[in-house]
């Protein structure tokens, strides 16, 4: 006799076999009970979930000898018939070869015979998205008004393909992918039964490979049986499917822990010398820095990461000495890179350079633990009385008018009153005053016209239009007392970079020793390594 492979061997057989559908096979056992049978179903989803198996199941159950049952005999001869492939009044029609409007044409005329020993006249169409536009309008209205000894069941993986017509004449069923858990405790069955030898590490592995699909992890597992003679050990996964030893992954995050771009790139040469696929690496280090992170922001991650306990308790050694921003950005710089790696023809020198930017990634704090470390410091200065810096909430400019301000300044506009006048712009809204001292004073015309030398277009736009210019003319109107124009031109004069310059030099100076900073650097133990001029949104009109 032919060998049978596993994967139709232990194909199931009733409802309560059905691995990971038991949303599916539950509702549709229900309806079989309540006698509410449909005439037309839809079931879609991954390839290798169960689909076309429980589509089979419900057609024995509907004309099995002591149906419609839920639970289908399997003995009597309609059961048997149905299992073997050969029922008269089951037909599977493959959607891929049968797309024409002709054989929608050979089912509607089928479809005026009583079935020949059942109570139904049963049509599978598995993947009903290939047929044909003119094919399926010829459906139509046979499936909406179908005789009452027939039922429709379609299977698809690609339900989008599917007229929106067709969907509305079915009973949908989303099947999902099969989770790790569930599968890998059925592999654990089939090795029982077969006298295979699997750890529970390797059958992880497998159903991790299978993404979801148990037909799939069933054929890696028959392959795997047949390499290793009925026992399987890592050494049969890294020859037979290629699956690289995880401590590699480990290696390699290590690694980038220590910032150490050298064994990265040893890592890289190793494993391209052993003759491993580097993007099968590149996929699996992905999956591994999602793992990590998982592990950083999770407490309990055991439903989430199908792995070993020891396994878990070093994913989470590992992600203790690094942030979530850390992570974040790892994930990043692989996720940009992932279609250049597919494509290239030199995946190893995309991978050794993308390792080599992420070990040489500067450390950064977690926003949480920052954040804490700045609300202690707060508090501990207000303990000791010292004075701590306080956001000002931004004002309309209508509304600055009621704050106390200083004696007004009615008189001729110089360097001196323009400084002072700074000087209450940032008292009130900082960060248009961030800009607006940018500027180089260049005098004062008869006609209130301040002018304003800016070394680049932004400051000038700031200024001159939009509501941040509204503003401006509001705080001039209130502390000059009138109304006061507020020209801003574009210089490129030394004097005006050079005052620029001066500028931004004292403005980093200010912030780096600012002791809020100065406390956050020694609290949290990092250190200022870029100190930016903030930009000034457009403020809602």
């Amino acid at each position: 006799m032919a060998y049978v492979v596993l994967a139709r061997r232990w194909r199931p057989q009733t409802f309560e076999e059905v691995v990971g559908q038991s949303h599916v096979t539950k509702t549709l056992q229900n309806a079989i009970r309540q006698q509410r049978i449909a005439h037309a179903y839809l079931f879609a989803g991954p390839r290798g979930v169960g689909k076309t198996t429980v589509a089979r199941i419900l057609a024995k159950a509907l004309n099995c000898d002591s149906g419609p049952t839920p639970v289908p005999c399997g003995t009597c001869v309609s059961c048997k018939e149905v299992t073997q492939g050969i029922s008269m009044d089951v037909q599977e029609i493959d959607g891929a070869s049968h797309t024409s409007v002709d054989n929608v044409r050979d089912i509607r005329e089928g479809l005026r015979y009583k079935p020949s020993r059942g109570r139904f006249r049963v049509y599978i169409i598995d993947e009903v998205h290939m047929l044909s536009t003119q094919a399926f309008n010829a459906l139509l209205k046979t499936l909406e008004e179908p005789p009452a000894h027939v039922v429709f069941m379609f299977a698809t993986t690609e339900v989008h393909k599917i007229p929106a017509t067709i969907l509305s004449r079915c009973q949908r069923f989303d099947f999902r992918r099969i989770p790790i858990l569930e599968m890998v405790d059925h592999l654990k069955r089939i090795c029982t039964a077969e006298g295979i030898e699997a750890e529970d590490e390797v059958l992880k592995t497998v159903a991790r490979e299978a993404q979801g699909s148990l037909r799939d992890a069933q054929s890696l597992l028959d392959q795997l049986v047949a390499y290793g003679g009925g026992i399987i050990d890592q050494a049969a996964l890294g020859e037979v499917l290629g699956v690289l030893d995880r401590q590699w992954l480990y290696r390699t995050s290590e690694a980038l822990i220590r910032k150490d771009p050298g064994e990265c790139l040893q890592v890289v040469e190793e494993l391209f010398h052993l003759g491993h696929s580097l993007q099968h690496f590149y996929y699996e280090l992905v999956e591994h820095v999602r793992n990590l992170l998982v592990a950083r922001v999770t407490p309990g991650v055991s439903g989430i990461l199908p792995l070993a306990d020891h396994e878990v308790a070093r994913l989470k050694e590992q992600a203790s000495k690094l942030s979530a921003e850390d992570l974040h950005a790892w994930f990043e710089i692989l996720a940009e890179a992932e279609e250049e790696i597919r494509r290239s023809a030199f995946p190893r020198y995309l991978l050794e350079m993308l390792l080599v930017r992420m070990a040489t990634l500067e450390h950064m704090a977690d926003i949480e633990e920052l954040l804490n470390g700045l609300a202690q410091l707060r508090a501990g200065l207000q303990e000791r009385g010292a004075p701590v810096p306080v956001a000002h909430k931004a004002q309309e400019p209508a509304e600055v008018g009621g704050a106390a301000l200083p004696e007004r300044v009615r008189g001729e506009i110089n360097r001196e009153s323009w400084a002072s006048f700074l000087e209450h712009v940032r008292s009130q809204r900082p960060a248009l005053a961030s800009v607006v001292e940018q500027g180089l004073f260049m005098g004062c015309s008869e006609a209130d016209s301040v002018r304003l030398a800016f070394p680049s277009r932004f400051h000038v736009e700031t200024v001159s239009q939009g509501e941040q210019a509204r503003a401006l003319e509001a705080f001039c109107r209130e502390f000059f007392g009138r109304k006061v124009r507020v020209i801003g031109v574009l210089d490129g004069q030394p004097q005006c970079r050079e005052n620029h310059a001066r500028q931004q030099r004292m403005a980093e100076l200010e912030a780096r020793a600012h002791p809020l900073v100065q406390k956050a650097v020694e609290v949290l133990g990092a250190r200022v390594v870029e100190v930016r001029q903030a930009t000034v949104p457009e403020e809602p009109k």
